[in-house]
């Protein structure tokens, strides 16, 4: 009774720290996400379209995100799609996209 119990337990804690993990990481592709849109559109607005996803796609790397996809409108609004990735052994990916711009 007691063995069946402990391998319970540890199942159960095993379980929690994997759904911890994937959120953790679905936290950081949205800081990356987030930050990566802000830094375009700041781009986009003080030096013009040309240079905000590169400089979109900078602030996502150096955030632990990769940049997707990007877009920047005329107005200088631009939307991004930014991932991240966990190592180790059970690999997950987090997909999620953010906008950012004048108005």
């Amino acid at each position: 009774m007691t063995v069946g119990a402990i391998a319970m337990l540890l199942i159960a804690t095993v379980g929690l720290l994997h759904v911890a993990h994937v959120v953790s990481l679905s936290h950081a592709a949205r800081t990356a996400a987030d930050l990566a849109a802000l830094a375009g559109a700041a781009t986009a607005v003080a030096e013009g379209p040309g240079t905000a996803c590169a400089r979109a796609a900078a602030i996502a790397e150096a955030n632990g995100g990769v940049m997707q996809h990007c877009t920047v409108t005329g107005s200088g609004e631009v939307s991004v799609s930014v991932s991240a990735s966990s190592r180790g052994r059970w690999r997950h990916t987090a997909l999620v996209q953010a906008r950012a711009g004048p108005g």
